[in-house]
This record gives structure tokens, C-alpha cells and sequence, in this order.
């Protein structure tokens, strides 16, 4: 019954104590986290300058997404979204979802394991290298 009644204005058991574990003991995992997509954004530098230097990553502005330029390689009202979806079998977050003028922008989260970052830029770049 107490519960019923506290739960009415969000205190569930769950969310209670998650958030004690989280501030307890949260500290060495989110710095473990932090690092990770540090590593994460690196990795992407690293391979946008070896296999698509035309595109161009904005600076980080979060923690976890890149935005990436792909101007050199489409054309104003090319969709990304499903070039990459049908060239590369790879989900990508376009402009259109986010922001009305920036055309050719992905966003790309960077929170997921490095092997998967690297099988998705991977295929990518292999579907704009035969599409050239």
C-alpha cells in the first residue's frame, strides 16, 4: 500500500535504489565509460584519415554521438538513410531527422562496442568505394 501511494509520485523500489547504486557506487564505472568513448571517438578520427578523409567530423558536443559530414560524397537530395541501409546492410541517423538544413549529416552513436563501430564504418566505407 505504501508503495501504491508513493509510486503515484514516482518513488518505485527499483528506481530508489538504483539511484543510491549509481551514486555509491557508479563513480569507477562512469570513468571507465567516459574513457571507453573517449577510445570510441578516437577509433573514428583514426579511421575517417585512413579510408574517408572527405568526411568531415564536428567536434564532440555530448558524450556519445559524432556528427559526420558526407558533402564530398552526396549530392543535396540523396538519401543517406537508405544508401547505407541497402549498400552497406549499416543504420545510420541522418539530417532530416535532426536538423532542416544540414544536408548530407549523420549522426552516428558512439556508445556500443568498438568491434561494432568498426563493422559498421567499415561496411560504410565499402559502399561508398563502389559506388564511386
Amino acid at each position: 500500500d505504501r508503495w501504491m501511494a508513493e509510486g503515484a509520485i514516482g518513488l518505485y523500489p527499483l528506481n530508489h535504489e538504483a539511484s543510491i547504486a549509481a551514486y555509491e557506487k557508479g563513480v569507477q564505472w562512469l570513468s571507465e565509460l567516459n574513457d571507453y568513448l573517449v577510445g570510441n571517438f578516437k577509433f573514428l578520427e583514426k579511421f575517417l584519415d585512413q579510408n574517408l578523409a572527405d568526411v568531415i567530423l564536428s567536434p564532440a558536443q555530448t558524450t556519445y554521438l559524432a556528427w559526420l559530414d558526407f558533402s564530398e560524397y552526396f549530392d543535396e537530395d540523396d538519401d543517406l538513410e537508405l544508401f547505407f541501409a541497402k549498400n552497406a546492410a549499416v543504420l545510420v541517423e541522418a539530417d532530416k531527422t535532426f536538423v532542416d538544413h544540414a544536408n548530407r549529416m549523420l549522426r552516428i552513436n558512439l556508445a556500443c562496442p568498438r568491434s561494432y563501430l568498426k563493422e559498421g564504418l567499415k561496411r560504410m566505407a565499402k559502399a561508398l568505394k563502389d559506388r564511386a
